[in-house]
């Protein structure tokens, strides 16, 4: 009878990690590795009912942005706010001349005329609150808790990996005939 050896789910596990981590790599690296990404934690109301504060965007780079997508930007150089983020929609204009851009929830367009260069993606996809979890996170009593869990999953694994290795050392015993040191006899 052949056993699932512990060996195999290490195997399994790592490829299962190297596909996630390529993954990542290719899709949600942020920009400031090299990546596709840009993480936004909303901020205020302009963008209600679509996004509220504490919502967690991620936005992609694209190739050229139209009229209506969401799209994140630092606010350009030598304008009140410079280099703050912001979320909010094309309504107009260009990306060499500058884009028009207003929150959802706003009556008048921003004072701001972000260029391509100032553009950091478009909205990809929203994680609701998110941005609330990693703030809590990023707080001397969120590190404690991670590194608190960490520490009981390194000890979890550890200890589940002995008993995985002591299964594996089992042998079954053969009878070797008396204990007497003399040899088995054949009947």
């Amino acid at each position: 009878m052949t056993r699932f050896r512990p060996r195999s789910k290490s195997v399994v596990s790592w490829t299962v990690f190297a596909l996630l981590l390529a993954g990542w790599f290719f899709t949600l690296r942020p920009t400031f590795l090299g990546g596709p990404a840009s993480y936004v934690m909303v901020s205020g109301k302009s963008m209600e009912p679509r996004l509220h504060t504490g919502d967690l965007v991620v936005a992609r780079e694209a190739p050229e942005y139209q009229v209506g997508d969401v799209v994140a930007f630092r606010i350009p150089a030598r304008e009140a706010g410079a280099g703050s983020m912001v979320i909010h929609r094309i309504i107009g204009g260009s990306g060499a001349d500058g884009y028009t851009v207003q929150g959802d929830n706003r009556e008048l367009p921003d004072p701001w005329h972000p260029t391509d260069e100032d553009v950091l993606g478009r909205m990809w996809f929203l994680i609701p609150q998110a941005a609330n979890v990693l703030t809590m996170l990023r707080s001397p009593l969120g590190i404690a808790a991670v590194a608190a869990v960490l520490v009981f999953l390194i000890i979890a694994l550890d200890r589940s990996g002995n008993e995985e290795a002591g299964d594996a050392d089992d042998v079954d015993e053969v009878p070797l005939g008396d204990r007497s040191g003399s040899a088995p006899s054949a009947t």
